[in-house]
């Protein structure tokens, strides 16, 4: 009769486990021994390696295993399965342990351990019950202790995660876990590139994101079984979270920070006040930028897209035609075929936008009362402000004063080792809460601005606006109608048969225009007066 044939299962899942405990090389030597001790024939050795950092060359995980199990079953190259213990099988408690092998089972395999007894008695089938749940108590308990190391690491500067893009795990000097540059430094030097042009706040996401591609700036590297390189390209997703996050700035913030800036033990590629920066700068974008259509502006087109159909609300389209003698001749018209929309000469739609914009602009009345207005708010805005970065000032320079103390005392106390360790844990928690108060002092900061000047030169935009469209290029053109309405114009609007929406700050000169009316005496009636 024919030995029966058997697969070795080797399965560790960290690289501590390789080469200590119940690593690799004993697991081989107990399955060989057992193997050869019950008089089986050894048909293939697996080995199952869960985590990628294991430099192993052969090498698949679990479910690859088992699929390569079941092939050798149906060539009938296979009898039993021998594992070193039961917790290799699963450490997932008993459902688990169970469900894989009845799977095994169900295929004709027989599930033997190397060093564990376990029959298919009653007390076997207890035993098989008492290791499944020791296994995943033991695992939970590991998990757990990881947990909490991860926790006060975290909560200290440290990082204990794989590295995100543009960094690489390392060590500092009491190897304790932080991130360093990328050592390919061609894809740092492409990250801290994005990320000051991004600062700049004269590009979109999307816009910064496609460069970057371009240039090959890449999310992830990683090596696959083959041993071939995979990059995965970045996208404007994946570069919204790059500039969102917190890391790239030097600081740390997730559940184990309780949601809190902290600063890391190491440096980002951008220092804390300029990722602040960065996104007070993200979060202006979308307010201020205009976006041109996606076919270039036409100079004889300044109000194509901009101006709607009255009827279905679509974007207008631009084309010319020329009649017989060769004279052009220019249009807007509907670009919905289905709608009967509107078709009219881009002279007529053109002097239907100025008039529209002579009529909506204020009186020098209005102007003159609009900027006493304005200039009160702003002054007791400014002094609001002033106030408050006073106060940050203050608490900076207290906060410079209890550093500079403690660095003091630790110069005093140099030899008293226990003492210059808690100085030095006083002078980090004193140094991060400096830090995040610069910061905060940074993003209420106000600097001097000559609110004469800026008011003036709004009210001259206000007051000319007409004139200053037709003036300008097919490019500002687009800028500046689309400042004033937002939503764009319909021909109808323009004509006054329906309402347009305007900007906030001509609504608000309207809304100020109606109070004075309502306040002004009726016309005919002479107010009262006394002598």
């Amino acid at each position: 009769m024919a030995p029966e044939q058997a697969v070795s299962i080797l399965r560790v899942s960290t690289r501590k486990q390789l080469d200590e405990g119940d690593g690799i090389e004993n697991q081989r030597r107990a399955n060989n021994d057992y193997i050869l001790r019950k008089g089986y024939t050894l048909t293939k050795e697996v080995v199952i390696a869960e985590s990628a950092s294991l430099e192993l060359k052969e090498r698949v995980d679990l479910d690859a295993a088992l699929t390569m199990i079941f092939a050798l079953r149906k060539q009938k190259k296979v009898d039993t399965v021998v594992l070193y213990k039961s917790d290799r099988l699963s450490r997932g408690g008993g459902q688990e342990y169970f469900t894989i092998k009845a799977l095994l089972v169900k295929h004709g395999l027989r599930v033997e351990y190397s060093t564990e007894q376990i029959d298919d008695s009653a007390s076997g089938e207890l035993l098989e019950h008492v290791l499944a749940g020791i296994s995943r108590f033991e695992n939970r308990q590991r998990t757990d202790r990881t947990i909490g190391t991860e926790k006060i690491l975290t909560q200290d500067g440290f990082w204990c995660r794989s590295a995100p893009t543009g960094f690489e795990n390392a060590r500092d000097e009491n190897n304790r876990p932080i991130l360093k540059p990328t050592s390919d430094t061609t894809q740092w030097e492409l990250l801290c590139y994005g990320l000051r042009k991004q600062m700049a706040g004269t590009h979109t996401i999307t816009q910064v994101a496609n460069e970057l591609r371009s240039k090959g700036l890449c999310t992830r590297t990683y090596r696959t079984r083959d041993g071939q390189v995979k990059r995965n390209p970045m996208t404007a997703q994946a570069w919204t979270k790059i500039c969102r996050s917190p890391l790239y700035g030097g600081m740390l913030r997730s559940k184990w920070t309780d949601g809190k800036l902290i600063q890391a033990k190491f440096n980002g590629a951008l220092t804390p006040h300029e990722w602040s920066h960065l996104q007070k700068v993200l979060g202006l974008q979308g307010k201020g930028l205009v976006v041109f259509p996606r076919k270039k502006l036409n100079p004889q087109f300044p109000l194509r897209r901009f101006l709607r159909c009255s009827h279905c609300g679509s974007p207008s389209t631009g084309y010319p035609s020329y009649n017989r003698h060769g004279t052009w001749y220019y249009y807007y018209g509907c670009r919905n075929k289905a709608c009967e929309g509107f078709r009219i000469t881009a002279q007529e739609g053109q002097r239907a936008f100025v008039a529209y914009l002579k009529t909506v602009t204020p009186s020098k009345e209005l102007l003159e009362l609009f900027r006493e207005i304005v200039l009160e708010k702003w002054d007791e805005k400014y002094k609001m402000l002033t106030r408050e970065s006073t106060e940050s000032h203050r608490k900076i320079q207290n906060l410079k004063e209890q550093k500079q103390a403690l660095i003091e005392l630790m110069k005093q106390n140099h030899t008293n080792l226990e003492l210059v360790e808690e100085l030095r844990k006083d002078f980090e928690r004193v140094s991060n809460e400096y830090t995040l108060a610069t910061m905060e002092r940074d993003s209420k900061e106000t600097k001097e601005v000559d609110a004469e000047k800026v008011i003036n030169h709004c009210i001259g935009f206000l007051a000319n606006s007409y004139k200053l469209w037709e003036m300008c290029s097919v490019e500002d053109k687009y800028r500046l109608q689309s400042i004033i309405f937002p939503d764009g114009v319909t021909y109808d609007g323009l004509l006054g048969k329906q309402a347009l929406k305007i900007s906030l700050v001509y609504a608000a000169i309207q809304e100020l225009d109606a109070l004075q009316h309502c306040l002004a005496a009726p016309q005919g009636v002479e107010p009262w007066l006394t002598d």
